[in-house]
This record gives structure tokens, sequence and C-alpha cells, in this order.
């Protein structure tokens, strides 16, 4: 019997021994069944807890002995395996040392005989065996390093062999009557080599392709021969009459050869310093591009120097005039002479300006061909246009207007690169922007009371405002669905409104308020397809350049009605949308109207 189980009886017997049988129980029948049963329960549950704690302490000792058992087994496999590698790092050590130890004992041996004067190996076979063991110990050693080195020598020889092959090159070696001239990548690049040929020996002239070979062989790029050292080799192998000096090219174009380049350079030197570029010129160069190269040139090329200087100084077209007759427009004189309004207006500052019957316009001059051109960095101010903001004074009638505060321009800072040839502006180039001072705005109070009528008139009151409906911003609407305004108007001579750039074709173009369409024209150049639209007001506002009109004269168009598409008809570079403001004969900033950029 258990500790437990001797309590438990101890127990039980305590409380049998305080209950006197012969004393009559005087409690209910319902609490002594009651209690009845909670004692037998009592009784099955410490019988039952007596029988688990004894099942669990006996499973938890044999675990415990399970895992002392495991442990045992583990800590002697890790002896064995200790013995095991010392043993083999022992016999491993032994047999890379067995030839030293023979080596050692052969010595020890010989040296042992000598002192005790027995029978002694003889020298020549003690000698022999000595070399034996160190061959065969070192040629131990190398095999060992071989076995080491093959798997690296065999990784360096792939990797070199997929290096070679994937740099290998193709070429095609050149032969001319059997004679090696060189290599080259490709066909078309000895075609060029050909091309230099015939232009230095002479026009209409070639080597013959029947006594040329090209074989395809590899071979590294570094081999291939140099274009001008070929041509020269080529030329030497014609069998023409043949001198050493320098060719003249202009633009990539052989204009002659010269015994040297001496009298060439001094010559281009002094054009140059002829030019004299005024005081912030950051360059002077040639309108043409030279280049002077050494070789084999047949004498049937050498150019005099007199026939170089003439054509340096010849002039490349003579003057043509136009005589302005009746109807005649900047567009249209530009249009019939195949030129832009631009090229007229740059030779004619004054054609937008003074147009009258009888006056002679320059339509081209003529231009010396060799030009020197100046690039200089120049700055200027650039006014930015001011808005108006329109106040409404109730107590004042219609048509009245005050100026409360005057707007300001504000400033721009544009530097430009402008190149200049004898003194005319050929191409100007903007490289930075810089805001110098904001506009100020300009504040209008308008007057909005009705005039009073008469008692019993039938005359109905004047509700217009002309100074609100033909000046006040808010009138127009941006003309294009997106873009900005990037060449304003008169941003050059001429350009008598604002481009709207930034838009791809096809973009829709809106009417900037409603009116009348009272032009629809298309012209090869100058505007293109253009549609003006007059308002009410006596305004009228052009769209150009248009890729499709939509309208039709006559029409009534209301704000914001697509009227046509953006393109680049006529004198156009780029889609965009040419937007004029016209009022009284003059045009206007539509700046001050629709802004600088797209709202949408």
């Amino acid at each position: 019997m258990t500790d437990y189980q001797e309590i438990s009886a101890l127990l039980v017997f305590d409380r049998l021994d305080r209950e006197d049988p012969s004393r009559p129980d005087e409690r209910p029948a319902l609490v002594r069944i009651f209690w009845g049963a909670f004692y037998i329960l009592w009784e099955l549950l410490e019988s039952l807890c007596e029988k688990v704690g004894l099942f669990t302490l006996e499973q938890l000792e044999r675990a415990s002995l399970e895992v002392r058992r495991a442990e045992w087994n583990i800590y002697q496999a890790l002896v064995r395996w200790r013995k095991e590698r010392k043993a083999a790092l022992y016999r491993w050590l032994y047999e890379r040392m067995e030839p030293l130890r023979q080596f050692g004992t052969i010595v020890g041996y010989a040296v042992h005989a000598r002192r005790r004067r027995e029978r002694r190996i003889p020298l020549r076979t003690l000698l022999l065996e000595i070399v034996y063991r160190i061959f065969y110990f070192f040629w131990r050693l190398v095999v060992s390093l071989l076995n080491l080195a093959a798997p690296v020598a065999a990784c360096w020889l792939l990797f070199v062999a997929v290096g070679y092959f994937t740099s290998l090159n193709y070429g095609l070696s050149v032969r001319y009557n059997g004679t090696p001239i060189g290599n080259v990548s490709n066909e078309a690049q000895f075609d060029e080599v050909r091309r230099r040929v015939a232009e230095r020996i002479g026009e209409g002239e070639d080597i013959g392709t029947a006594d040329v070979s090209m074989t395809l062989r590899p071979m590294p790029r570094t081999s291939y021969t140099d274009m001008d050292e070929m041509v020269n080799r080529l030329i030497e192998l014609s069998g023409r009459d043949l001198f050493e000096g320098v060719g003249l090219y202009i633009d990539g174009q052989f204009i002659g050869s010269l015994p040297d380049s001496g009298w060439l350079l001094d010559y281009l030197d002094s054009r140059l310093g002829d030019s004299n570029p005024a005081a912030g010129a950051e360059s002077a160069r040639f309108n043409h591009r030279f280049s002077i190269q050494k070789g084999l040139y047949p004498v049937s090329s050498q150019t005099a120097n007199e026939v170089i200087e003439e054509l340096f100084t010849r002039n490349l077209a003579e003057e043509k005039t136009y005589t302005v007759r009746e109807g005649d427009t900047p567009i249209g004189i530009a249009s019939q002479n195949g030129i832009s309004l631009d090229e007229l207006v740059r030779l004619n500052p004054n054609v937008t300006t003074s147009l009258l019957i009888g006056d002679s316009l320059t339509i081209a001059h003529s231009v010396p061909y060799l030009r020197v051109l100046i690039t200089r960095t120049e700055r200027e101010i650039e006014g930015i246009p001011f808005s108006t903001i329109r106040e409404v004074d109730e107590e004042e009638y219609i048509g009245y207007q005050r100026i409360e505060e005057e707007g300001e321009l504000g400033e721009m800072e544009v530097v430009s690169a402008v190149t200049y040839a004898d003194g005319e502006e050929l191409e100007r180039t903007e490289l930075s922007r810089r805001l110098l001072r904001d506009p100020t705005p300009r504040l209008l109070v308008v007057g909005s009371r009705q005039p009073e009528t008469q008692p019993g008139s039938a005359a109905v009151a004047d509700t217009t405002n002309d100074i609100i409906d033909s000046l006040a911003g808010e009138m127009f609407i941006w003309p294009v669905d997106g873009g900005r305004i990037t060449m304003p108007i008169w941003g050059y001579s001429g350009h008598t409104g604002n481009d709207i750039t930034g838009i791809p074709a096809g973009t829709t173009i809106r009417a900037a308020a409603s009116g009348v369409v009272t032009k629809v024209a298309y012209t090869a150049g100058g505007y293109g397809r253009h549609i003006i639209i007059t308002h009410p007001n006596g305004m009228q506002t052009l769209y150009a350049h248009n890729s499709a009109n939509l309208v039709q004269v006559g029409a009534e168009v209301v704000q914001g009605q697509k009227i046509a598409e953006v393109g680049q008809t006529g004198w156009a570079t780029g889609n965009h949308c040419h937007f004029e403001i016209r009022y009284n004969g003059s045009y206007l900033d539509a700046r001050s109207y629709i802004g600088v950029a797209s709202p949408r």
C-alpha cells in the first residue's frame, strides 16, 4: 500500500470513528441520500486519481530512462568518431611521411654500420636508393598537386575557349590584282573606299571591279585597315602618276589637292582675322566644314591656289527683287516666290508695317560662298503682359469706366545664343529665362447701373457695355484643348499672333467667343488652313495652320463650339495653333485675354 492509499484509509476510518451508529440520524431522508451519493462519488474519484497518478509517474520514469540511454549513445558515438578521425589523421600523415621515414632508416643504418665497422652497404647503392626515395617523394607530391590543379586548369581552359569564340570577329581581306591592300569589316566600308578613290582620281573613273577580290576570314577588330591608308594603297597600285600632298574636303566632298597645306591654312586664318568679331563674341567659324587629309593624289587632281581662292570668293546666287502690285500681302508675296514669310521679313524688315504699290522688295540676294559665322551670347529684357481685373460699381451707369490702378508689365531676362553672318542674324537659340519682376494687374472699375427711362416712353434701355464687351478678358476662352503659348505676338518680325504648342495633331480647336464665320480659306504658305470669326463687338479672331476646317463661311458659332483641328499646314514647323485677336485693324496680345496656358 502506498503512502497515498494509507492517508486516504486513515481519513475514512477517522470519519467512521466519529460517527455513532447507535445514535439515530435526524437528517432528512433527501439529505441523507445526497450525502451518501456524494461519499460514493468521492471514493471513486480518489481511486481514479490514485491510478492515474501511479501511471503517470511510471511513464515519466520510463521516459527519463530513455533520454539517459540516448544521451549515452550519442556520447559513445562522438568518442568513436573522434578516435576514428584521429586514427585517419595519423594514417594519412604516416603515408605521406613514409618516404622520409624510409630515407631516415637507410641513412641511420648506414651510419650505424660504419661506426660498428660491420658490413657496409656500397656507396653507389646507398646514393641510388636515396635518389629513388627523394624522386618518389616528389613524384607523389606532384601527383597530389596535379589532382588539385586539374579541375582549376579545366575551368580556366573552358573560360578562355568561350571568351575566344564569343569575341571571334569576321572581316573581309581585300586584294587588288592579287596584292593584299588591307582588311575591312564589310562591303559597305570598301564601297566607301572605292568612292574616295574615284573622287581623287577623277569624276567618272573607277579602279574596276574585276581586279578586286574579297575573302571572308576570322580576324580581330584591331586588324582592320584605316580607310585613308587603303585609299592610298589602291591609288598607288592603280598605275597613275601620283604625288604626295594634301587633299581639301569641304562638307565631306573632295575639292582638289595641293602640294602642302601652308597656303590654305594661312588664307583661312586671314579670313577669320578679317572678320574682326566684336567684343562678346564667343566663337568665329566658317559656314562650311573644312578637312585636310595627307596622302597620295593623282597629278591630274592638283588644283591651283587661284582656283580655290576664286571658289571661296564667288557668290552663290544673284539678287532678285519683286515689285508690289495691287492686292499683294506679305504672306501672298512670300508664297508666290517660294520663300517663307520669315525670310521675306528678314530681307525686308518693314514689309509688315509699310507695303505700298510699286515698292521693290528683295526676294533673294547674292550670298558669298565662304562666310564667317560669329556667335555671341545676348541678354534682353522681355516684357510680360499684365492682366486686367474688372470691378463693378453699381452706383455708376453702364459705360462708365475708371482705371483704379495702372497695370505694369513684368520683366523676363532672356539669354540667347545668336549667330551672325556679315552682320545678318541667321539663328537665335534661347538658352535660359529668368524672371526679374512679376507683372502688376490693372484694376478697372466699370459701371453697371441701368439708365433711367422717361415715364411712358417705349424705348428700351441699352444694356450693353462696349468697354466690357470689347476689352474685358472674360470675353474669350482658351481656344484649344490643351497647350500653352510659347511664341508670343511679335516674337519675331511679322508674327502677328500667339502660337499655342504642346498639342498633337487633330486636337480640337474651339471658338474663343460667339460670332459669325467670315472667312474659311487655305493657302500653300502663310496661314495654311485658317478660319476668321467676326464677333458682335467688331473684334475678330483667327485660327491658323489647321489640319481640318469644320465650319463654313456665314455659319453662326457659339463660344466653345468645335470649329477646326490642330495641324501644321502653311508655313509651320510642328503642330500648333496660330491664334490672333484683331480690333479696328490692330493686332492685340491674346495673352491679356486668355492667359498663357490652357486651364483644362
